[in-house]
Order: structure tokens, then sequence, then C-alpha cells
């Protein structure tokens, strides 16, 4: 199945890539559940694919791991998975989903471009890759909050907010 971004979710593609051209190497995304957000790590990781660089996705639990492996399936976006006896472990692959648990014990995959979801809750290992600064990143969250996350990220890209989107009839309203 071709992935194709609806216009929201590309103007956060191309915010981030604006971004990373005015010289920031760490982007933090908010935006709300149910926007999107591991489609906007999809397609840019297989534009990093395509451009022959690496690419890497953390996860920091097993089901999301799975769940992001399933999506890039979906989209074909050919990927290894660095978590403890996964059966789909391939090194070798140019994008990678990764447990950070299994990163904690393991070499990191090396990648141009790095997705952190959750980034709202950065372990002691995703933060000492972060201040290294050897790759660029994207840090994913719905609740982008927390304290002390400005010194891991350099700039924030706002997606539309919930409200924009039940608008524009992405979501559907609380009721």
């Amino acid at each position: 199945m071709n992935l194709e971004l609806r216009p929201e979710q590309q103007d956060v593609v191309n915010a981030v890539s604006a971004a990373f051209r005015a010289g920031h190497k760490r982007v933090m995304v908010s935006a709300c559940c149910g926007f999107g957000k591991t489609e906007l790590a999809t397609a840019m990781l297989q534009a990093t694919a395509d451009n022959g660089k690496r690419g890497a996705f953390l996860a920091d639990r097993r089901a999301l791991v799975e769940q992001t492996v399933q999506r890039f399936d979906k989209y074909g976006l050919e990927s290894g998975v660095i978590m403890a006896d996964h059966h789909r472990f391939a090194p070798s692959k140019p994008i990678q989903v990764c447990s950070v648990q299994t990163l904690l014990r393991r070499r990191w995959p090396e990648a141009n471009l790095l997705f952190i979801d959750e980034a709202h809750v950065l372990s002691d290992a995703v933060r000492k890759k972060l201040e290294a600064k050897d790759c660029y990143a994207v840090g994913l969250s719905a609740t982008p909050l927390t304290k002390g996350l400005g010194k891991y990220f350099d700039v924030v890209v706002n997606a539309p907010t919930t409200n924009q989107m039940i608008e524009r009839g992405r979501l559907v309203p609380l009721s």
C-alpha cells in the first residue's frame, strides 16, 4: 500500500525538514493522539532509505515496537528489529525498529535519522544519544510538556490541535 500523507501531516514533515535545514538537529513534534505520528516517521524513514541513508525508530514498549513494525510493513518500508529474541533481527537493513530497553544492553544501530516515540519519557540512554548530536533526531509526543525536554530538543514543531483535527473531520469529537 502506498503511503499518502494528509495535508496537515505533510505540513509537519515540511516544518521538520525546514528545521533541519535551519541547523537544528533535534526536533520535537507535538501532535495529538490520532494525528498519525507513526505515518510521519514512516514517510521520513522511507525517504531516508531511498536516499541511501540509515534510520531508526525507538519505542519504549514491546507493543509499540510491534505496532510500528506492522505499520512499516503495511506501507512496504522494510525494517529490521532490535529487540530481545525478535524473529526479524536484521541489523544490515537500513531501517531499524528498536526497543529502548534492548538498546541499553546492545550497540546502537548506525542511523542518520532517529525517531523517538513517546519522547516525553526519555531514558538515560536516549538522553545520552541526543546529547551526542551525532545524527538528526525527531521526538514524537502528544504530551511534550515534560520539564527539561528543552535540553534535548532544539525546536518544537506543533501539529494542529485536537480541536482543529475535529473541526477538519480527521478525529471524532468526544461526547
